[in-house]
Formats: structure tokens, C-alpha cells, sequence
């Protein structure tokens, strides 16, 4: 018995290791796959919310939906409302100094063109119907114009107004860019409530 009792120990002593390395091992398997499956979501997430930013960004840049439309957009998608803000006022003005700059040339260009003349003729008299609203009161008409989400208004229609009564760059640009930020609030507002929309400013 005394012959055998250190092989026994030894035998309990292994099966005691073995088991200990096999839970050790066990675990850590259980927590790389843990996570493995966090960092796997939060990719997913990540990628998810980046195609939602690019949405928003190329949506506020369409003429006619502009800011109005992507901010609704961007809180159905569940996107907080100052991101979605600053992400669509940024788009909805990006093409402002373009339009602001060239629009004039790129219109009598069109209209020597045969299958071009009739857009360009279309655009000209869509802008010419609400140059009085714009003309009456200069730049404050064109922040209003462009800051009061009503159907036919907007940055691409204020700007191009702009053009077409050759206001200058200084004084048309800052009061486009306050017209959009103005719809911006207006559009948050309406779309993500206003009661938490004034809670978050208060």
C-alpha cells in the first residue's frame, strides 16, 4: 500500500490538472468567442451607420428634396437629431457656391442646345415666379425664401435666384447658409418632436 499510494496521488494530481487546464481552456474559449461576437456587432453597427451618414449627405444634396426631406429620413433611421442636422445642412449647402458661381454659364450653355434649351427654359421660369419674393426684400428675402420649408423653395431655387439677380457671392452665401440652418430647425423640430427637440436646447 505505501508503494502504491504515491502513484495514486500522482494519477488524482493529473486528472485534478487535466481539469483545471480543461475549465481555463473552456473559458477562454467562451470569452475569445464573446468576443469575437462583440467586435463583429459593433462593425456591423459601425458599417450600418456609416451607409445611414452617407444617405442623409447625398439625400440633403438632391434639389428639391434638399434638407427637408433628409431630415426625416435621418430620424426614421433612428439617428440622433444633431447629427442628422449638421450632416444635412452641410450637404444641402455644398452645391450652393457651384450653383452660385456657375449656374448662369452652365444655362445659356443648355439653351443652345436643342434637347437642353427646354430644361434650361423650365429652370428659368421656375426661378423667374419667385424672384419677387426674393427681390422685395434682398437678402432678407432670400434668407426667408430659402429658411421656410414651403414646397418650391430651398437652397438650389434661392441660389439660383441669386444668380439670376446677380447678387454677390458675400451677401448671397451667408443668407442662403442662415435659410438652410433655419429650415434645419424648423424640419428637426417637426420630425423628431418639438417638446424633446426644445428639451435638448433648454
Amino acid at each position: 500500500m505505501t508503494i502504491r499510494q504515491p502513484a495514486l496521488c500522482k494519477v488524482r494530481c493529473q486528472s485534478l490538472t487535466d481539469g483545471v487546464i480543461f475549465r481555463i481552456r473552456r473559458l477562454t474559449g467562451v470569452i475569445f468567442l464573446s468576443r469575437r461576437s462583440f467586435f463583429a456587432k459593433n462593425r456591423l453597427a459601425e458599417e450600418k451607420s456609416l451607409k445611414n451618414l452617407f444617405y442623409i449627405f447625398f439625400i440633403s444634396m438632391v434639389p428639391i428634396i434638399e434638407l427637408r426631406g433628409a431630415i426625416p429620413v435621418g430620424a426614421a433611421l433612428g439617428m440622433p437629431w444633431l447629427e442628422c442636422f449638421a450632416l444635412s445642412v452641410l450637404g444641402n449647402m455644398l452645391p450652393v457656391p457651384f450653383i452660385l458661381l456657375f449656374i448662369r454659364k452652365i444655362l445659356d450653355f443648355m439653351k443652345t442646345k436643342k434637347h437642353l434649351a427646354p430644361i434650361a427654359n423650365w429652370v428659368l421660369d421656375r426661378a423667374a415666379k419667385r424672384t419677387d419674393k426674393v427681390t422685395k426684400y434682398a437678402t432678407w428675402g432670400l434668407f426667408l425664401f430659402v429658411g421656410v420649408p414651403l414646397p418650391g423653395t430651398g437652397a438650389w431655387t434661392g441660389a439660383l435666384i441669386a444668380a439670376l439677380l446677380d447678387m454677390r457671392m458675400k451677401y448671397a452665401l451667408p443668407s442662403i447658409f442662415c435659410g438652410v440652418v433655419l429650415a434645419g430647425f424648423i424640419m428637426s423640430g417637426v420630425s423628431y418632436g418639438f417638446l424633446g427637440f426644445l428639451d435638448f436646447l433648454l
